[in-house]
């Protein structure tokens, strides 16, 4: 500071002048505007370019191999799992619940000394024509019911869409069953007409299914499966017995397309399925044993079929402009095979 002053002196200043003269510098000014971006620098070198700039002679693939280290010691053994339990003893039970639903229930031991419940709900128990309707009235889709004795019935019943009936080789009498679209029944004997003039089983614009069942006299059709609407209805018929120890049969099987409009379509999708059913008694029938009408030869499946004494079977196709039944006749040969 003194060295400043003396300089000042030579220069003729006296020292109160320099108060004034800092004293009236100005406020600062406002902050320019950004300058423009710098340009992108040069890329570095990998670590490969600077391996080699130092004395590394190996390719790209030998320095990265380089850099796989060795491979570690193994790491020692977990200990043992546990050894699992075995089943020493199933307990079988039978329980009803509060709103009669039926149980079995299996109470299963294991070797570990704990042991599990489960319960498997049953089929309604039917052995008459009360827990019959019953189940009928409480089934839904997929349900099966499943008879337990032979049953007399005195009355038509309906069987609702999707539920089967598996009558466990039992026998259903007097009875006329009207099915719902996808019912199947399986393994009834069908026997003794609920009255004159009565079919056993009635569907109409429905698929079913009739498996494994037998009919004996019946005093009408066994089966009158119809339908009035085109649609991709299929009725099928297989392993099933027929016979009329009685003499008192009409038909066997009676399929008809009642609208003739839809019964003259070749296209009208509806399907008829015969496989692996034997025909007895087949010229007791007043009719003849099958009569189908408006279902088309090329949607006519027929496999493994038997007729005994088989008489000529017909088929009739209803003509769009003509209200009476025009009938095509195959040959027993063609049903029968």
């Amino acid at each position: 500071m003194k060295k400043i002053l003396q300089k000042l002196s030579a220069l003729g200043l006296a020292l109160t002048l320099t108060v004034p003269f800092l004293a009236s510098c100005g406020a600062d000014g406002a902050q320019g505007p950004q300058g423009e971006a710098g340009k992108d620098g040069a890329n570095g070198k990998s670590a490969y370019e600077l391996a080699v700039e130092n004395g590394y002679t190996g390719s790209l693939q030998d320095w990265l191999n380089s850099l796989v280290g060795a491979a570690g010691t193994n790491g020692t053994n977990g200990e043992n799992g546990k050894d699992g339990v075995e089943i020493e003893d199933i307990r079988i039970t039978y329980e009803v619940s509060d709103d009669g639903t039926q149980y079995s229930v299996f109470q299963i031991f294991y070797s570990d000394g704990t042991s599990d419940i489960r319960r498997a709900e049953l089929p309604p128990v039917v052995t008459n024509a009360e827990t019959l309707k019953a189940a009928l009235a409480e089934a839904e889709s997929g349900d099966v019911i499943l008879l337990q004795a032979d049953i007399t019935v005195g009355e038509k019943l309906s069987v609702p869409a999707g539920v089967t009936i598996n009558g466990n080789g039992h026998a259903l009498k007097q009875v006329s069953l009207t099915l719902s679209d996808r019912s199947v029944l399986k393994n009834i004997a069908f026997s003794d007409n609920r009255t004159e003039n009565a079919s056993y089983v009635y569907a109409h614009n429905a698929t079913v299914t009739i498996d494994g069942c037998s009919f004996d006299s019946p005093d009408w059709d066994a089966l009158q499966l119809t339908a009035d609407v085109a649609g991709d209805i299929v009725l099928t018929v297989k392993n099933c017995t027929f016979t009329d120890s009685k003499d008192i049969a009409y038909r066997y099987i009676h399929v008809e397309v009642t609208d003739k409009e839809v019964a003259a379509n070749a296209d009208n999708g509806i399907k008829l399925v015969l496989e692996n059913n034997t025909f007895v008694d087949i010229t007791n029938c007043d009719e003849d044993a099958i009569t189908i009408c408006g279902v088309f030869k090329s949607n006519l499946a027929v496999s493994g079929n038997k007729g005994v004494d088989a008489s000529e079977v017909w088929v009739g196709v209803r003509n769009a402009d003509d209200a009476n039944l025009a009938w095509t006749q195959y040959t027993a040969s063609e049903i029968f095979g």
